[in-house]
């Protein structure tokens, strides 16, 4: 539902940026109004305390509680490495705007890729729990590499609305998959903190992909957007080789890459 905003408020923002004459302010001192009411509406959720369980003396169960379980590293390890190429779409509108788009164009586009992101996140996750989780992740780092791939090449601004339409299949592909392959690698009790950490480590990536994308950006992207589309690719590839080699073995420590 919060995606199905991201397309409404791209909309509503690109009509009042057309009702405004193409001001920016009086569109930004609108958009304060659902934000500040938004924050104030969260005051008012009250979450139901959950029952405190008493704990157990077994040293295998608080072992449970205190360490990540190593089959977590993996998915870590992968998300991790996939967060130092995945930069900011603010560079995708950027290239955007380079090959030639107006602004009303691509906040128009950029909805076009939420549109698809809504669309497509439901069937993702229901492809997640029919198949495995890895083979969805690595689908949409495959289709995140055709996408900055496609934006590195192509040199008409007629190829931004279809590459930003698939690019929307990436993060339906991605978003909540990804989150659900790091909590079923882990305890209850460590869940948690394994997504706390995950999407620390995330977050640091994502940092240093801006910063060297941006150092890299030049005057058409070109150059960040085909790195990290052909990294994403082989990544893709790796994740499949290496869920299907491990399945295929049998072994009972791989059981957190079946579905």
């Amino acid at each position: 539902m919060d995606t199905l905003g991201a397309v409404l408020g791209p909309l509503l923002g690109l009509a009042m940026f057309e009702l405004f004459h193409h001001h920016y302010r009086p569109v930004f001192i609108v958009a304060v109004v659902p934000a500040v009411a938004s924050a104030v509406a969260v005051m008012f959720v009250h979450e139901d305390p959950r029952p405190r369980t008493k704990p157990s003396n077994s040293p295998r169960v608080v072992e449970s509680t205190v360490r990540l379980a190593h089959s977590y590293w993996l998915p870590f390890g992968i998300l991790t490495a996939f967060s130092f190429i995945n930069f900011s779409d603010a560079l995708l509108i950027l290239r955007a705007r380079h090959l030639g788009l107006s602004v009303t164009s691509v906040i128009a586009a950029y909805a076009l890729y939420n549109l698809t992101y809504s669309l497509a996140s439901y069937p993702a996750g229901v492809l997640a729990d029919r198949i495995s989780k890895q083979t969805i992740i690595a689908a949409g780092f495959a289709v995140f590499g055709i996408s900055y791939t496609a934006l590195g090449l192509v040199t008409r601004a007629v190829w931004v609305w279809p590459i930003f339409a698939v690019y929307g299949l990436y993060t339906a592909l991605t978003d909540g998959v990804a989150k659900a392959w790091i909590a079923t690698t882990v305890t209850p009790e460590t869940r948690g903190r394994a997504l706390g950490l995950q999407g620390g480590a995330a977050g640091i990536g994502a940092i240093a992909a801006g910063a060297w994308a941006g150092l890299a950006w030049k005057r058409t992207g070109q150059r960040p957007l085909l790195i990290a589309g052909i990294t994403a690719l082989i990544l893709a590839a790796s994740v499949l080789v290496a869920t299907y080699r491990r399945v295929d073995s049998g072994t009972a420590s791989d059981r957190f890459l079946r579905p």
